[in-house]
């Protein structure tokens, strides 16, 4: 792809930025286990079951029953984190920005560690163009997750829509560090977006 290119293929990803968040994320919505059926359901609490069968429908498109099941796992749960998280993305799909955003708030107070909510929330606010919010909740991942390659390219974009090119530079540099594989597809996108900005940027 031909650095003249990178324009119209920057406008093409930003068109796709809330489906990639949803996407990127949704394996996350998983709940580990092992052992047999049976074997698990003995060993989950009530919430815990409600957490699962909400992923269920979430993953089958069928949100409003994932949000049923999410809101009685809430219930059953008020202090699980990630039962807010999973609402929020189901919220999400349905384009339900504010409700979204409150599961998101919910969660972080719940666990103030939980990169994926601030995460999910970072994507959020960038749908919503409040670029600097979102840039906040992504240095909150990278500083829990140095390694989170996803927090650092949503950072990059979002640091390009309100013009801070040095810091958009760094979270693209730092995002082809930590993205695997480091050639081709998006860390090419990365590096011609480098080119670009520093060309833009002041001696």
């Amino acid at each position: 792809m031909k650095a003249t290119g990178s324009g119209r293929q920057f406008r093409s990803r930003n068109r796709q930025i809330l489906a990639t968040v949803i996407i990127s994320l949704a394996a996350t919505l998983l709940v580990s286990c092992a052992g047999s059926p049976d074997a698990v359901e003995r060993s989950l609490s009530e919430a815990d079951i409600l957490l699962k069968k909400g992923d269920g429908y979430y993953f089958n498109d069928r949100y409003d029953e994932a949000i049923r099941e999410y809101t009685l796992a809430a219930a059953a749960d008020p202090g699980s984190a990630a039962v807010y998280r999973n609402r929020a993305y189901a919220w999400l799909a349905l384009r339900e920005m504010e409700k979204a955003r409150e599961d998101f708030d919910r969660a972080v107070k719940i666990a103030p560690g939980f990169a994926e909510a601030y995460l999910g929330r970072g994507g959020l606010y960038y749908q919503q163009g409040k670029y600097a919010e979102a840039i906040d909740d992504f240095d909150r991942v990278i500083e829990l997750d140095p390694w989170n390659a996803t927090a650092r390219y949503y950072k990059a974009l979002a640091c390009e829509k309100i013009g801070r090119l040095r810091e958009a530079v760094e979270a693209y540099r730092g995002y082809i560090h930590c993205v695997v594989p480091r050639e081709g597809g998006s860390a090419d996108f990365a590096r011609e977006r480098i080119q670009d900005l520093e060309k833009r940027l002041p001696d």
